[in-house]
């Protein structure tokens, strides 16, 4: 095996050999410090989630991993450090997910314990060939040329790479907002623009600083289309069409969601201003919580962030040197 603690472990708790194998094979891939979730490497792995939470358990006693412990959000299982979530809370006395954006309350969140590499984490490169009883092993390396820049979504983490150092941060979408504005280097950017870029609704429209969301023409034909619809509908009743009939029908509810959104109480225009605001405070806050979570990893990213990211309702990454970042 590649790592002595491990060696000892299986020494100490034969059942759990087999296990620990795998761990073993599995942690010696590892580049950084990413959180491990028993159910997650037990169903990755194959292995009993019992089993594999006593070998991690038995590797935070020997100081190769720590535990941490997260909640996650009761609605999309969204996972931030219980650290985070107490932080937010003690400032905002609400929470709200930077997936979902489902508030989240104290009695609905569920703790899970995570871990991630400990004090006794070897510090060498693992592309040195370490003799162990299985025999020498040539792992992945950990360093990275300095001027490399990568910020890669991984799945539930991020591999982040400055001044080559690598690190690892949980998923969240304020990540997704920088990863965003990095790969758009020099241009301003509207918040509800960055949001819907991210979501995947391309076609997010960007609204006037007075404006309304549909104008006064754009309103009046949508009210006069509905109108037609309903003649239409009743005639394709009448003569058993019920293609015709659903079709319409999808139309109207359409034009009606669209006059609700442009409207408020009683038909009133709903100013666009509105909406903008509500894109700038929800892009902002994501991306300030996980400047947060990157600063609690990795402090040079951190300062370059907070030096090159503009944040407000328009946005936009400006480094004082043209960096270029594999995303």
């Amino acid at each position: 095996m590649f790592f002595t603690e491990c060696e000892s472990l299986a020494e100490r708790q034969p059942n759990l050999a087999p296990a620990v194998e795998k761990i073993d094979a599995q942690l010696r891939e590892m580049r950084t410090a990413e959180v491990i979730r028993v159910d997650d490497l037990a169903s990755f792995l194959g292995l009993d989630p019992n089993q594999t939470s006593a070998v991690l358990e038995g590797l935070t006693e020997a100081g190769v991993l720590r535990e941490e412990e997260m909640v996650e959000c009761p609605d999309c299982g969204m996972a931030v450090l219980r650290s985070d979530y107490d932080a937010v809370m003690e400032e905002e006395d609400e929470y709200r997910c930077t997936s979902c954006d489902h508030a989240w309350e104290d009695g609905t969140v569920q703790a899970v314990i995570t871990y991630r590499c400990g004090t006794n984490w070897p510090e060498f490169p693992l592309d040195a060939v370490r003799e162990t009883a299985a025999g020498p092993y040539v792992g992945a390396a950990l360093s990275y040329p300095k001027e490399d820049r990568i910020f890669k979504n991984q799945g539930k983490t991020w591999l982040l790479v400055y001044d080559g150092i690598p690190k690892s941060v949980g998923h969240s979408v304020g990540m997704a907002y920088i990863c965003h504005l990095l790969q758009s280097s020099g241009q301003d950017i509207h918040a509800a623009a960055v949001r819907g870029s991210v979501s995947g609704d391309g076609n997010t429209t960007i609204l006037g600083s007075a404006g309304e969301v549909l104008d006064e023409q754009a309103l009046k034909e949508y009210r006069e289309r509905l109108s037609e619809i309903d003649g239409e509908l009743a005639e394709a009743e009448s003569n058993n069409d019920f293609a015709r009939k659903d079709s319409l029908t999808e139309e109207r509810e359409a034009l009606y969601a669209e006059v609700g959104r442009a409207t408020g109480l009683h038909g009133k225009n709903r100013e666009a201003s509105s909406d903008r605001e509500r894109a700038r405070q929800a892009v902002s806050a994501a991306i300030h919580r996980a400047l947060r979570a990157i600063k609690k990893e990795h402090e040079p990213l951190w300062q370059h962030l907070q030096n090159s990211l503009k944040i407000g309702e328009f946005l936009s990454y400006q480094p004082d040197q043209p960096t270029s970042w594999t995303t």
